[in-house]
């Protein structure tokens, strides 16, 4: 017996619970429309989208919740197929396909755990179960489903986990500050104490000319320490989040005056600092923090030269608002290179000139570079020389 559509006239197929023409369901006595209504009411009162599908993937019933989550009426959907969804990637609604099929081939429930989406625009995570739906005679005639927004949830996580990497990194960065506060800090303190310990009242044998000779020496030993109290300093209020650039407008000259502040150093040592920054150079980058990290750039290149090396700092024409260190000093051993930035790792070693170090300058500088949103990058190859690259983002 063929039945007509009791909203628009047209003739149903055999076996089928709605109209192809306009999609309302099967009106019987025996059919779906009656049903249908009465889910519909119960459903519409759910918070998930909750769904109900033909073996074709045409939508049969959704709830207000799946209508209002895909930005339709409920009306929109009645005979949409699940290919003809708007707002979905070809990639989502394959898995959504094989889902459907999977419940109607093993005639048993399908649960997805967790599934990435885009919709209108916005990154979610949902949970998908999926349940054949049976005639009297067990027959599988329709795909009933529920898809739960799961992003708050998924997000939860994340910053769990990420809290708990930060706590595991905090305390690493605590054993290995205590480790530098009880020995490289302790050899400088007794080193200046040595220094000035002839220089104490009532201490004979000591002329104007040693007694200068040890001033300048305690000096530069106190500078030393200051600045390693500094990085000690700087690396404590980036962990715990008191950390912040304020980016303005840098010339040539802002962005190296801290590093020429070396080239003493480096003449010290035989090694030759080049400034090949052009004047036109300008960058947005914290003129506190940025200049800082060239100079421990250059610091760390000084610490590595020999005699007749050189270190020079410039802009790569490739790499816009970047500026690199460059020397062709003793290069960086390759099974060190993946832990330049971790504070977790004792990557640092005596200079070529026997200098030491407390392995904070690159860790803290690239931490610098990313709060400014970019990032340091090292070229490297050992006996020959480094650069690294300080890349900073494109001006907003």
């Amino acid at each position: 017996m063929t039945l007509d559509c009791l909203q628009c006239g047209h003739s149903l197929r055999a076996g089928a619970h709605f109209c192809d023409r306009c999609g309302a369901a099967r009106d019987t006595s025996s059919g779906w429309a009656p049903t249908l209504r009465t889910l519909q009411t119960v459903v519409d009162t759910l918070p998930h989208p909750i769904y109900l599908k033909d073996t074709e993937g045409r939508y049969i019933l959704v709830n207000k919740a799946m209508a209002d989550h895909h930005g339709l009426a409920v009306e929109a959907f009645r005979g949409l197929r699940t290919a003809e969804l708007p707002n979905r990637s070809e990639g989502e609604l394959q898995r959504i396909m094989a889902a459907d099929r999977a419940a109607v081939e093993r005639g048993e429930r399908v649960d997805i755990p967790e599934i990435e989406v885009q919709l209108r625009g916005e990154r979610q995570w949902q949970r998908m179960v999926k349940v054949p739906v049976r005639d009297e005679n067990g027959r599988i005639v329709g795909i009933a489903g529920l898809a739960e927004d799961i992003t708050q949830r998924k997000q939860s996580e994340a910053e769990l986990a990420a809290a708990r990497d930060l706590a595991e990194h905090t305390a690493l960065l605590k054993d290995r500050l205590i480790a530098i506060l009880a020995h490289d800090l302790r050899a400088p303190v007794a080193a200046v104490t040595t220094l000035l310990e002839p220089l104490r009242p009532g201490t004979d044998g000591v002329d104007d000319a040693m007694r200068a000779e040890l001033l300048e020496a305690a000096f530069k030993r106190l500078k030393g320490l200051s600045q390693m109290i500094e990085e000690l300093l700087d690396a404590a209020r980036v962990q715990v989040g008191k950390f912040t650039v304020n980016k303005a407008r840098l010339s040539a000259e802002d962005v190296i005056v801290r590093a020429l502040e070396l080239k003493p150093s480096a003449e010290a040592k035989g090694v030759r600092l080049v400034n090949a920054l052009g004047p036109e150079l300008a960058l947005q980058a914290d003129p506190k923090y940025f200049p800082q990290v060239i100079q421990n750039l250059v610091s760390n290149a000084i610490k590595f030269c020999r005699r007749g090396d050189t270190i020079t700092i410039f802009a790569p024409q490739d790499r816009p608002h970047t500026i690199a260190v460059k020397d062709t000093g003793a290069g960086i051993p390759p099974r060190l290179l993946p832990h330049l930035f971790r504070y977790d790792v004792m990557t640092t070693s005596e200079g070529t000139g026997r200098e030491p170090g407390m392995g904070l300058g690159l860790p803290l500088s690239q931490d610098i570079m990313r709060a400014h949103g970019g990032q340091l990058r090292v070229e490297s190859q050992e006996g020959l020389g480094t650069t690294i690259y300080a890349e900073l983002p494109s001006p907003s």
